[in-house]
């Protein structure tokens, strides 16, 4: 996943693809425990990629009936209910409407909620709702052999429900068969129309600001719906409405303090690698496990904890400005002063080392006539950076934090902040009549600089 990231021609579509992984979430180490869970895991990023730029309606088909996703929500063997009391798991049918489809509440085209009469939201949805959708999945299952790795999961007729289901307003009759009644619910939750809002909103939170305004949201929702003709659920045309869209596309007033989004670690590291001149030896862009918030950026890709992502979409940090305003910052809710720390020591070490990724394997030991199996550490290559270009502006730190604020923070860092770092860098020693001294002296410059951008507020808020 990673090399396809740092190294795709198809930057948009990658980006797309680790957004969706973010609302369609499946946890790498939650589900699957089998030998060829890599390969589930690996083809479900390819059916997000797959349907980046397609219909929702065809995303929302196949990722329902994929095996990680049905393994972890609990639709993956879920069982009719019978004369014994059994019920059909109920958790996928609950979690397709809280975060795939419609969400907890009744919406405005501009993502407000629904009031009744007496001033309160309006669910969308209620505990009859979840038990008539439940039986919608029953019957399917699957097969983990490495075959079948990229196959949806498959019916067993006699372990579907055949009972009525209604939800939504709308029955689905007694005695429909199990594929026909799937694709009846999913179109329902599809035509709901809750659903431009609510993903559409959540879409333009991982791309460009944490707080859209109804206007810009009303809008994203409007290309969902397909209003100028074009078919509904086009993400094609959701994600040009929200990369093209006035407030993507203009800077905030300098006076809107909470304008833009936090970049998430993940985002941030990609950034890095594409952004220098990384080189990967083996070419398989080995980053190794960076989801510890202690030693690594406390992301990767399908590692969040739950099906909840990394953030909630409306998380805002208990008495901050922010929440004081009743405006969200998701991505805050994985940052603490650890987090902080470890995030910066994990970029000082990716810039200064070349690495090597190590992996424990069993190597076969003969002793005597004996022969047994001792665990070894084997090291492979992981990254080098090479700086030739940026070396040769340290003797110019102006030049240097030009560049670094141009390629990585859009030109966006103050005076004041450019200036301290100028005059941090300074302090650097530069001359020496020993040459390998010297390149040292440029590349610790120019190390320096980077991180004092990368690791700013004004670089890691994106305006």
């Amino acid at each position: 996943m990673w090399q396809s990231i740092l190294t795709g021609d198809d930057v948009l579509q990658q980006r797309v693809t680790l957004a969706l992984s973010e609302i369609f979430v499946v946890n790498s180490e939650n589900c699957i425990s089998v030998k060829t869970k890599p390969l589930f895991m690996a083809h479900f990023m390819d059916l997000l990629q797959k349907h980046a730029f397609g219909n929702f309606y065809d995303l929302l088909f196949d990722v329902t009936l994929s095996v990680p996703l049905g393994d972890m929500l609990g639709m993956l063997g879920n069982l009719k209910g019978n004369a014994q009391g059994r019920r059909p798991d109920e958790n996928f049918a609950r979690e397709v409407m809280q975060l795939f489809t419609i969400g907890l509440y009744e919406l405005n085209l501009d993502g407000s909620r629904k009031l009744n009469a007496n001033g309160e939201p309006i669910d969308t949805y209620n505990n009859e709702t979840v038990r008539n959708l439940a039986r919608v999945f029953t019957g399917w299952t699957a097969t983990y052999t490495t075959e079948q790795s990229n196959k949806p999961m498959y019916l067993v007729e006699e372990n579907h429900s055949l009972l009525e289901k209604s939800f939504l307003g709308i029955t689905i009759p007694a005695g429909t068969q199990g594929l026909e009644s799937l694709k009846l619910a999913l179109k329902i939750l599809f035509n709901h129309p809750n659903v431009g809002p609510f993903i559409g909103k959540q879409l333009i939170q991982r791309f460009v600001c944490s707080n859209p305004s109804p206007e810009y949201i009303t809008r994203v929702a409007n290309a969902f719906n397909g209003v100028n003709g074009e078919k509904r659920g086009e993400l094609k045309n959701v994600i040009k409405a929200i990369l093209l869209d006035k407030e993507a596309r203009q800077m905030p007033s300098k006076n809107d303090s909470f304008a833009g989004k936090h970049r998430e670690p993940m985002i941030r590291l990609a950034q890095l690698i594409r952004t220098l001149d990384y080189r990967s030896p083996d070419n398989n862009w080995r980053i190794g496990d960076t989801t510890d918030s202690t030693w690594g950026i406390g992301q990767s890709p399908q590692s969040a904890k739950n099906v909840f992502n990394f953030f909630r979409p409306n998380y805002a940090p208990p008495g901050s400005e922010i929440s004081k305003k009743k405006l969200v910052t998701p991505e805050m809710q994985i940052v603490t002063e650890t987090s902080t720390i470890s995030q910066a020591n994990y970029w000082y070490k990716l810039l200064n080392e070349p690495q090597r990724i190590t992996k424990r394997k069993y190597s076969l030991v003969e002793k005597g006539k004996l022969r047994q199996h001792n665990l070894v550490d084997e090291e492979t290559p992981g990254l080098s950076l090479f700086l030739e270009e940026e070396k040769s502006m340290a003797v110019n730190p102006s030049s240097l934090v030009e560049r670094f604020d141009t390629l990585f923070s859009c030109g966006q860092l103050s005076k004041a902040t450019k200036e301290s770092i100028v005059e941090s860098i300074n302090k650097l020693p530069i001359d020496s009549n020993d040459s390998s001294a010297r390149e040292s002296y440029k590349k610790n410059r120019v190390i320096g600089a980077l991180l004092m951008v990368i690791t700013n507020p004004e670089y890691i808020v994106l305006k």
